[in-house]
């Protein structure tokens, strides 16, 4: 007795196996779309790192693919076995699905997240930025591409099925598939390895691909005593301490002039109490900033953020460089002036250039070159100056105050857009209002006040990570335990933590760091 197949389940396996075909092309063209996600990171220094680099990026993108094929296409196969239908549905959603990924390529690279739950309420807000910034024309050039784009899935499929025959006389299968797998579980393994010795090559890519959820057996391993619990976040708290051991400050080379011809001053206001009062002259056009914070631990790391534009943790190492501010002042052939009664600033002031001032009253004379001037002050001696100076001269003026939210004032056109600002924003702002128009981003984690900009301030004190946003005042530390605060300073117990803030915090602050 013959058994011959029926023509349906011929057809079946014809559909099965040009299925396969056509998710080998595409896991291949996903795997170049996801080539973005390594660009926008660094690249591991160790030998391990870039092994696992590369078979997750394989791997994982190769499964991501291989799933949405098996979920999406698979059954019809059986239950609808149409090829003219299949061909276009899989084209449909390969189209989608290679775009999605392209889109989250992007994003990833501009703001430190993939799509997800947390994050599409802020997509959602970019978007319709982004949207209402197109013109017609643009738009339309999106929607032709994308079609494109879908014409290029058609022609794969199409091209696969004609040649189906021929194809189904390879064997390619399994040893592509074991390839797969191999590097699959070669990449997984390691995770585990790399989760219980922190070791760090292998622990900053977590996050680089969109849904990877890499294999931990810590609390397995603490149970049957291969691990010491204590001992491994004892050793987590300690790397995370030296996060910032090497830092690139500025990101790259910086080229521009200073041409305001004013003298700019920068009052550092040192308060015996937290929040003093600080007259200022009646009708004066100083705009008082209401939600500015020092996030510094003293005095001394206050002026070098200020100066710097970076959170404390960074200033030891970036100590042998001159503040951009104070470069560009000095490759324009202006003048910087200061003063202070602290021995270290003084010190640091000597170090980078600074002309001395014997006393502020200095200030007060008209014989003072353009330039940058800055006044670490008293509140005596800063209420004088702004008494006899403020409807003058362009000035910004703050209190320095371990921790908290301060008084500050200005006269700079600032933007009315900016409900917080930091001493981070000092440095930025200066330098653009000095004439000096260069990306915030390459030297600061601030931003320049005189724009509208981001709604969040982020900074590193010691082994915490600080974010204010939305009235709430959010601290992580090393281990990923955090606190919510309102920024009055009041617990928030039942409020969630922001995770894509919480990414696109993260990946400000380590852009300057080497590690």
């Amino acid at each position: 007795m013959i058994l011959t197949e029926t023509p349906k389940r011929q057809l079946v396996s014809k559909l099965v196996t040009w299925g396969h075909w056509f998710t080998l092309c595409n896991i291949i063209v996903a795997i170049c779309i996801a080539g973005i996600y390594l660009f926008s990171s660094a690249l591991p220094e160790t030998l391990l790192g870039l092994f696992y680099l590369l078979a997750n990026w394989f791997s994982h993108i190769g499964f991501l693919t291989f799933f949405g094929f098996v979920i999406l296409v698979l059954p019809l196969c059986y239950l609808y076995p149409n090829s003219r239908f299949l061909r276009a549905w899989a084209s449909v959603v390969a189209a989608f699905g290679l775009a999605f990924l392209a889109f989250d390529a992007l994003l990833y690279t501009r703001q430190g997240m993939h799509f997800s739950p947390y994050s599409a309420e802020f997509i959602r807000q970019q978007t319709d930025t982004v949207l209402a910034g197109l013109k017609g024309h643009q738009i339309l050039f999106l929607i032709v591409s994308f079609f494109v784009w879908l014409l290029f899935q058609l022609l794969i499929a199409n091209s696969l099925w004609h040649r189906i025959e021929r194809l189904q006389k390879f064997r390619f299968g399994l040893p592509i598939s074991g390839a797969f797998v191999a590097l699959f579980m070669f990449s997984h393994i390691v995770h585990v390895w790399a989760d219980a010795n922190l070791y760090q090559p292998v622990m900053k890519q977590d996050n680089m691909f969109p849904l990877s959820y890499p294999a931990t057996a810590k609390t397995l391993m603490s149970k049957y005593g291969l691990l010491d619990i204590e001992q491994y976040r004892a050793k987590k708290r300690l790397q995370f301490d030296n996060q910032f051991e090497r830092v690139t400050y500025p990101k790259s080379s910086l080229f521009c002039a200073a041409d305001n011809d004013e003298n700019t001053v920068l009052l550092l206001i040192e308060a015996t109490n937290e929040n003093p009062h600080i007259a200022l002259p009646p009708g004066s056009q100083t705009r008082i900033l209401p939600y500015h914070f020092d996030l510094s631990s003293s005095s001394v790391s206050s002026v070098k953020t200020a100066l710097y534009g970076l959170p404390e943790t960074f200033h030891n190492n970036i100590a042998n460089v001159s503040p951009i501010l104070l470069q560009v002042l000095s490759g324009s052939n202006k003048t910087v002036y200061g003063y202070t009664e602290n021995e270290t600033l003084k010190q640091f002031f000597a170090d980078n250039n600074v002309t001395p001032l014997d006393s502020p009253e200095n200030m007060l004379k008209n014989d003072i070159q353009p330039g940058l001037s800055i006044l670490h002050v008293n509140v005596e001696q800063a209420e004088k100056w702004l008494d006899q100076k403020a409807e003058s001269q362009p000035y910004f003026a703050s209190v320095v105050s371990a921790d908290n939210k301060v008084f500050a004032a200005t006269n700079l056109p600032i933007h009315k857009n900016n409900p917080l600002s930091s001493h981070q924003d000092i440095a930025p702002t200066l330098l653009n209002y000095l004439g000096c128009h260069i990306a915030d981003e390459l030297h600061s984690t601030g931003q320049n006040l005189l724009l509208s900009g981001r709604n969040w301030i982020v900074s590193n004190q010691q082994n915490k990570i600080i974010i204010l946003h939305n009235n709430l005042r959010t601290e992580i530390d090393p281990s990923g335990n955090y606190q919510l605060y309102s920024l009055d300073g009041e617990l928030q117990n039942n409020t969630e933590l922001n995770i894509p803030l919480l990414g696109q915090a993260i990946k400000l602050l380590s852009s300057f760091s080497e590690k």
